[in-house]
């Protein structure tokens, strides 16, 4: 199992993730809010996606507790430590808790980089644009093992823009 660690330009990238990663079995840390969109929420519950509620600290420590037995039972967990879509696909501030739980569970970091999909759908239209190219670039796996959690951050941050923004 591993914790697939990947930047965040689009509503496409989920999709995309899924058929380019390796794991042969993998789950997708969400925000609530997905959850509660007809069809869409049924769906991801149907996937055993982990529902995050990022407004309740308890719950939220709850569904990191879950994933973190998902990954010990050898199901990979895919996350955006950005929280969010680029609005300039310029990548944001990363967020500790994907870091947090891969160091607690002993588990590698996979750091992947997702370019052109803002392209194709940008974050707040409906309407896509054909005839993009989308890269993905799926980085060696990262022992975060006795490694302190700001300079794992900083190289998997590093490698999204050396991926994404050049």
């Amino acid at each position: 199992a591993y914790v697939d660690l990947a930047n965040h330009q689009s509503h496409l990238d989920i999709p995309i993730l899924y058929v380019t990663l390796t794991s042969p079995s993998i789950r997708m840390l969400a925000k609530k809010e997905l959850f509660q969109i007809p069809l869409w929420g049924r769906g991801l519950r149907a996937a055993e996606f982990v529902e995050v509620d990022r407004a309740n600290h308890t719950r939220a420590v709850q569904s990191i507790e879950y994933a973190a037995r998902l990954i010990r039972d050898g199901v990979s967990i895919y996350l955006a430590p950005e929280g969010t879509r680029s609005r300039d696909g310029r990548i944001g501030k990363l967020k500790k808790g994907g870091f947090h739980l891969a160091k607690e569970t002993g588990t590698p970091i996979v750091p992947v980089a997702i370019r052109g999909t803002i392209d194709i759908l940008p974050r707040g239209t409906r309407t896509m644009h054909t005839g993009k190219l989308v890269e993905v670039t799926i980085g060696a796996p990262i022992d975060v093992g006795a490694r302190e959690i700001s300079s794992v951050i900083d190289e998997v941050g590093a490698f999204f823009r050396q991926h994404v923004e050049n």
